[in-house]
């Protein structure tokens, strides 16, 4: 298969906006810079990801046997890396057991999600209901966050970050959202000026409303993977990198590719060990000198074990 290179350059972009979300590099700053890149610029990175799945989803998965295959593919990374991870996790819960340790969550996520997306793509009203479930994702995400129900049944319900995290309101959505804009086709049905401009002031909203979370959340022990602009914001950089088209050779983007599930797989590791290094100083630095270490490592053991990304 051709490689988009506009696609996986932006992909790459994402992976190291994951890392630096994870790493904690915006905690420094004012309240309100660090909410425009840790609660909007740094959480548009996963939504990508998703996107682009379901995206390629269309071409790649159009019978049963199509699907085994790719849920079976993304098994397989999941219980690798679960296995890489699980001196980090053993005394957890069963719940980290089944749907991921730390950032592995996004690919059970990913296995429930492409399996529903299957199961209701060609349903009359499924794009109406979809939209409704990513709305109702992000209100409840808000919700809990605004307002204190901490002592309601609900409350106690959605109060775990998993509860928007998964796959019904934060992964189907997007991969809905990637296999629409594949269908038809609507690279072609956008002006690509146009697109632009719509690319530019959604990422305008994603700041502002990233901006304005200091001043409306009252229980910041809530994380806000959700954002509403989001919703627009991440199917327009599809579009854009999609008419877009940077001229890279088919081997330097997979390599591109590769880069970016290889940053996303690894970069926990990076931060748990240079945080327990104690050199507190020198954080970052040694983070990004062991993630480069690890990603040798992982590109090697891909010779040997192909499907670990």
């Amino acid at each position: 298969m051709i490689r988009n290179s506009s696609i996986d350059l932006a992909k790459l972009i994402c992976a190291i906006l994951i890392y630096c979300l994870h790493s904690g590099v915006a905690q420094n700053f004012s309240p309100v810079f660090h909410s425009v890149l840790e609660n909007g610029i740094f959480r548009i990175g996963v939504p990508f990801f998703f996107i682009v799945t379901g995206y390629y989803f269309f071409n790649n998965v159009k019978t049963a046997a199509d699907l085994y295959r790719w849920c079976k593919g993304v098994l397989l990374i999941y219980i690798f890396w679960m296995a890489v991870y699980f001196p980090f996790y053993f005394n957890k819960t069963v719940f980290t057991y089944v749907f991921g340790y730390w950032h592995l969550w996004y690919l059970m996520a990913l296995l429930l999600g492409g399996g529903v997306l299957y199961a209701i793509k060609e349903w009359k009203h499924s794009f109406v209901m979809v939209v409704v479930i990513a709305i109702s994702g992000v209100l409840i995400q808000y919700e809990r966050s605004i307002a204190n129900i901490d002592n309601l049944l609900v409350g106690r319900l959605i109060s775990h970050d998993y509860f928007t995290r998964s796959f019904l309101f934060f992964a189907l959505p997007y991969l809905y959202f990637g296999w629409v804009i594949n269908k038809y086709n609507l690279k072609n049905r956008i002006d690509k000026k146009i697109a632009m401009l719509m690319l530019f002031f959604s990422f305008a909203l994603v700041v502002a409303e990233a901006a304005l979370q200091p001043f409306l959340i009252v229980n910041q022990s809530f994380t806000r993977d959700l954002l509403f602009s989001n919703m627009v914001f991440v199917p327009l950089l599809l579009i854009a990198c999609l008419v877009y088209v940077l001229e890279i050779d088919n081997k330097k983007t997979r390599l591109l590719r590769d880069l970016s599930a290889v940053i996303f797989l690894i970069h926990p590791l990076a931060i748990m060990i240079s945080n327990n290094s104690g050199l507190v100083s020198y954080r970052i630095v040694l983070q990004i000198a062991l993630m480069l270490i690890l990603i040798l490592l992982t590109f090697c053991t891909k010779k040997y074990l192909k499907f670990i990304f």
